[in-house]
């Protein structure tokens, strides 16, 4: 049967305002429509850092796609152009992990504040901060996370790993055999050691606001703010099989080379059938879902400051 609340509503369309661009340009502010929630993104320890600063800070990635009616004017004839296609860029970037290049393909997701439970109804949640992402890839520019290959360009290393801790779901309280403490003794205790992929999304703050008339939408009352300038950049992860990066060694005490055994436990899923599903409360008058399952960890999503753009093909 339907869950009520689940189901995603038609011509979901709002105005999405990256503010770290330029109003000027002509792809920013621009109309999206929303189609469906993806993927659930808990606050984490990293590295061994203290705690998150909003533990309970929870957020629902959603696909978007350019609405049908772009901000332009219409025209003599009284239609609205379609959407500005989205502006490549290159985006010079910074966080823990080093520099790193990378270029935007277009926008295609937007992270929404959200309240989460397991185990009864959640409660409605503050809003915060919402971010507009875009598809990129790294560059073969030369910075620390891209190195120079011998030829004076670069390639995303392959020996990048985070220790991940997330206080919603304590995957990795035990390894494997479900007895063994996860680096027990250690400032990794509990933690998730991931290799590092290449990065996936860049997520910028965004505001977000109600198309303006007479535009058609079914999206009413979603208007956000923004309390933040500091970006995401978010990696592709998997759990790690054996220590590869000296930062991680330092913290678990091992030295590098050393195989994971027992190897580490994968993400317990929480689905319908297992009577656990995840309940949420979306947050700027967002539909649902209201209940939804969760199947594995693919992404960490890492602060990241941005220190130049350079748009161009």
């Amino acid at each position: 049967m339907p869950i009520a609340g689940n189901s995603f509503p038609m011509n979901w369309v709002l105005t999405v305002n990256d503010l770290l661009l330029n109003n000027a340009d002509a792809d920013d502010p621009e109309n999206y429509r929303v189609t469906r929630a993806t993927h659930l993104l808990n606050a984490a320890t990293f590295d061994g850092s203290l705690g998150p600063q909003t533990p309970l800070r929870h957020y629902l990635r959603y696909d978007v796609r350019p609405g049908k009616e772009g901000v332009a004017d219409a025209g003599a004839n009284g239609v609205f152009p379609r959407p500005a296609r989205h502006i490549k860029r290159t985006w010079q970037l910074n966080n823990a992990l080093g520099t790193l290049n990378v270029r935007s393909k277009r926008l295609q997701g937007l992270l929404v504040t959200t309240s989460v439970e397991v185990n009864g109804a959640p409660q409605g949640i503050a809003d915060a901060t919402h971010y507009a992402c875009y598809k990129v890839e790294p560059t073969h520019d030369v910075t620390f996370q891209t190195p120079d290959r011998g030829d004076g360009t670069g390639r995303f290393r392959r020996d990048i790993q985070a220790l991940v801790d997330s206080p919603f779901f304590d995957d990795c309280a035990h390894l494997a055999d479900g007895v063994t403490t996860s680096f027990g003794g250690t400032p990794a205790e509990g933690a998730c050691l991931f290799d590092v992929r290449a990065p996936v999304e860049l997520c910028n703050p965004v505001i977000q606001s109600d198309v303006l008339l007479p535009r058609t939408t079914s999206a009413t009352g979603i208007g956000s703010f923004t309390t933040s300038t500091t970006s995401l950049l978010c990696y592709e992860v998997r759990l790690a099989r054996k220590i590869t990066s000296p930062t991680a060694a330092g913290v678990i005490g091992l030295p590098v080379g050393t195989k994971l055994d027992p190897m580490q436990a994968v993400h317990a899923a929480h689905n319908q059938r297992n009577g656990n599903p995840v309940q949420s409360v979306v947050a700027s008058n967002f539909p649902g879902p209201v209940v939804f399952n969760t199947v594995r960890t693919d992404v960490a999503c890492v602060p990241t400051d941005v220190t130049g753009i350079v748009a161009g093909p």
